[in-house]
């Protein structure tokens, strides 16, 4: 461990424990939920998770250009620092794309009318940009945010699936996310709308695989109030859709969530019966410790 980031982590630490990060959560953990303790003090604001094939973890913090990779027990594995990023954005959500490649969903870059996907490559000790994808947001009728982006990235059968967190608005006070299904090889960007499943809640975070000839996505919709997993499909090909796609809620997530202290912004399927999630413990301070939460998607 270096000076610097010996320094680092006591300084965070400090910072934590002044935050009351080593606190225990005010509500109990319900039966199937398992908290892992994120052993990764220097990189606050974990947001977006993703699993390679041999089942290692990924996150992306937001403020610091760097992937880091971690156990299933939360533990360090190594860390990449991320080079050729564009001025003024961050990381909001990261996808495992195969040999040593991840797509990182950005915000704050969408001055020029569209939000940005960073593919990426693992190269020694680093990882470097090696193409920025473009979703513009016309495919939508909608306008830049710079405070909200591509919050939810997930990748299976050759395609991303990108959800925006900036709801779009319907009829009848219908509230839908925006969803882009990218073409991994052309970077073509298809629209598509979801229909939300509550007043305030937007997506935070996706994972997805291929199943039954279109892709299967797990998606977390949550605000403050709210925290949910749902499930929704996307075709593999084909056109664009007027029509909202519609989503089934797999699980309340609000009961792991400590009163809504725990801000969920990543999840990953283990298997069919358990999921992944990570905590963004940043929101303007340090709010709590770096954590992930194990869930039992059959126990619901």
């Amino acid at each position: 461990m270096t000076t610097r980031k010996a320094a680092s982590i006591f300084a965070f630490s400090c910072v934590c424990l002044l935050a009351g990060c080593s606190r225990k959560p005010d509500t109990a953990m319900p039966s199937g939920g398992r908290i892992v303790n994120v052993q990764v003090l220097d990189l606050p604001g974990l947001s977006g998770l993703a699993r390679d094939d041999a089942s290692s973890l990924f996150a992306v913090p937001e403020d610091i250009r760097v992937l880091v990779e971690l156990s299933a027990g939360g533990a360090e594995q190594h860390r990449y620092r991320v080079s050729g990023v564009p001025e003024g954005v961050e990381f909001e959500s990261l996808a495992w794309l195969g040999k040593g490649r991840f797509a990182i969903g950005t915000e704050g870059g969408c001055k020029d009318g569209s939000e940005h996907v960073l593919v990426v490559e693992r190269e020694g000790d680093g990882a470097k940009v090696v193409r920025d994808i473009a979703m513009p947001l016309r495919a939508w009728g909608a306008e830049c945010d710079d405070k909200r982006g591509v919050e939810g990235l997930c990748a299976a059968g050759g395609k991303l699936i990108a959800a925006i967190e900036n709801p779009l608005s319907g009829k009848n006070d219908e509230r839908f996310a925006a969803i882009a299904r990218i073409d991994e090889q052309t970077g073509e960007v298809t629209a598509y709308r979801l229909t939300l499943t509550t007043t305030t809640g937007k997506i935070a975070g996706l994972d997805c695989r291929e199943k039954d000839g279109a892709i299967e996505v797990l998606a977390i919709e949550r605000h403050f109030e709210v925290s949910r997993l749902l499930s929704f499909t996307v075709p593999l090909g084909g056109a664009a859709e007027e029509a909202p796609r519609t989503a089934r809620v797999v699980m309340d997530l609000f009961p792991y969530a400590n009163g809504g202290k725990r801000n969920f912004e990543g999840v990953v399927w283990l298997d069919d019966r358990r999921a992944m999630l990570v905590v963004d413990n940043k929101y303007g301070s340090v709010t709590g410790p770096n954590e992930m939460v194990e869930v039992d998607l059959a126990g619901k």
